[in-house]
């Protein structure tokens, strides 16, 4: 880590081995290596060994979901909407080139940063489309964030587990309001990476082996989530185990049907909707997280383990969606400061070296 001014860590220092390709971070442990020529073994991966399914195809099972449903409910389907590109982008092509009837939802967990909720409104009322703002019980939330930190039976070594447990207790909650206004589905602007590491791509995929693996991560991953239900009810806090329930409406995730493309999705939403990234990225900006992202991007980063970001940005180098010097462009930009660091982990009762010893 290199430490600069103010208490201000930029990130692309991490003392480990990256691939000259797609700049993946050793970690055997994890299943990436890097080999004496200094190419990780998934840029190795020939990937012609596997049918894939075309981009028209892919779009086509997209068309016939949505038109399957569509005027067929109140709404056709509830946004996840985060105010980023994703899911500003999403807004755009589901509302104007669809022509959905749609809501959007934002949860206020207590680690967004406020103006991402301002981006995601102007976002809605260009559109026309409602949106509304959750706030469940901060007392409760902060609970549920400590537990999913410090629990000893849910923890991974590198805290994924948290964006894991966060991610579907923030589809359960948009899923309880869909089923309220009677919503078909829930759009998600979960990225391919995050769709794939889920087991939500068997859908999209046209080999037989691809689409069964798919399908055993997507049963391995509901069944974590029911262990922690049922190991939480034992614990005797039923309204704590019920931050792990699984969301009911189907959930349709946009960009596996179609090309994902960072560059020119930034260069749409600004053109058509106006939209910038909010203040605490940077000007180059291909990526962002809430508060809690950010800090554990940064114990990552400590810790000397590759982060999710990293992971993202590697995987879409390899896809050719972005290229190995914008990624190092963005990367050399991040940074984090000592002071909101320590404030994200206070909201919970923890300090960075608590987290370190996790």
């Amino acid at each position: 880590m290199k430490f600069i001014g103010k208490g201000v860590i930029f990130i692309n220092n991490l003392k480990a081995k990256r691939c000259v390709r797609c700049l993946a971070v050793e970690a055997r442990s994890k299943g990436t290596l890097i080999g004496d020529d200094g190419v990780c073994n998934h840029c190795k991966i020939n990937p012609s060994r596997y049918n894939r399914m075309s981009w028209e195809e892919k779009e086509q099972k997209f068309l016939e979901l949505i038109h399957a449903a569509k005027g067929k409910h109140r709404y056709d389907g509830f946004i996840m909407m985060s105010g980023g590109k994703d899911s500003t982008y999403l807004a755009l092509k589901l509302k104007n080139e669809y022509k959905l009837n749609l809501m959007a939802m934002s949860v206020d967990n207590g680690f967004e940063y406020p103006d991402s909720f301002d981006n995601a409104r102007k976002v809605c009322d260009k559109l026309g489309i409602p949106y509304i703002i959750l706030q469940p019980d901060m007392r409760q939330l902060r609970k549920f964030y400590r537990y999913i930190i410090t629990e000893k039976h849910l923890r991974h070594d590198d805290y994924s587990q948290i964006c894991l447990y966060c991610g579907n207790y923030l589809k359960r909650q948009v899923d309880i309001y869909a089923e309220k206004f009677d919503a078909a589905y829930i759009f998600s602007g979960y990225n391919p990476d995050q769709v794939t590491e889920l087991g939500e791509a068997a859908i999209v995929e046209a080999d037989p082996g691809l689409a069964q693996y798919q399908q055993m991560i997507k049963r391995t991953l509901d069944e974590k989530m029911q262990d922690a239900y049922q190991y939480t009810l034992q614990k005797n806090d039923p309204e704590l185990a019920a931050c792990f329930e699984l969301p009911r409406t189907k959930i349709l995730y946009y960009y596996q049907h179609f090309p994902y493309d960072p560059v020119h999705m930034l260069a749409t939403i600004r053109q058509e909707l106006d939209w910038e990234p909010i203040k605490r990225f940077s000007k180059n900006y291909l990526v962002s997280g809430c508060q809690l992202v950010c800090t554990l991007v940064h114990l990552c980063q400590q810790k000397n383990i590759p982060d999710y970001i990293q992971k993202e940005f590697s995987a879409q180098i390899r896809r050719g969606t972005l290229t190995k010097e914008q990624v190092e462009k963005v990367m050399a930009e991040i940074k984090f400061s000592n002071e909101e660091i320590d404030e994200t982990l206070a909201k919970l009762d923890l300090t960075c070296a608590q987290m370190l010893t996790l």
